[in-house]
């Protein structure tokens, strides 16, 4: 008897967010964020901005296959259920540093001061992209684990 495993929708995210992501941790490689043209620059914001939003709706996509309440749909709450449910405790990634990339997205996406642009860029360099890489292996360990 052939078992047709239905198709999930956090497991349709994921498929998108390996590449967006790679292409952003890529871009990155070897080079500083002056190394970039200001255009560069805008363009590395929008693949994080693209980027972190994958990393949400994959987190409350996962939970409500889970049955976890959410509550209201946002990322705040998504990653507050992520943590309370201890997915992110099993994926190794830091709560409290998506709540700062949460706050560095809507920098990037709403201010238009050089310097807190080139600041929060920094961060997602340094410190937030580390944490989606995290989320990306682990979803990917779920994604091998049913194959």
């Amino acid at each position: 008897m052939l078992i047709i495993m239905p198709d999930f929708r956090w497991k349709q995210r994921y498929a998108n967010y390996p590449s967006m992501l790679n292409l952003l941790n890529d871009s990155f490689k070897g080079k500083s964020i002056n190394d970039f043209s200001e255009l560069e620059q805008i363009g590395l914001a929008k693949s994080f901005e693209l980027s972190f939003e994958l990393s949400w709706k994959l987190l409350k996509d996962y939970l409500e296959h889970k049955d976890a309440e959410i509550g209201l749909i946002t990322p705040t709450n998504v990653f507050k259920t992520a943590a309370s449910s201890g997915l992110l405790h099993l994926s190794g990634v830091d709560g409290d540093i998506l709540m700062k990339a949460h706050k560095a997205r809507n920098i990037l996406v709403h201010v238009y001061d050089q310097e807190k642009f080139i600041f929060a860029l920094a961060d997602v360099k340094e410190a937030f992209l580390p944490e989606l890489m995290k989320l990306n292996a682990y979803f990917k360990g779920l994604m091998n684990d049913d194959e």
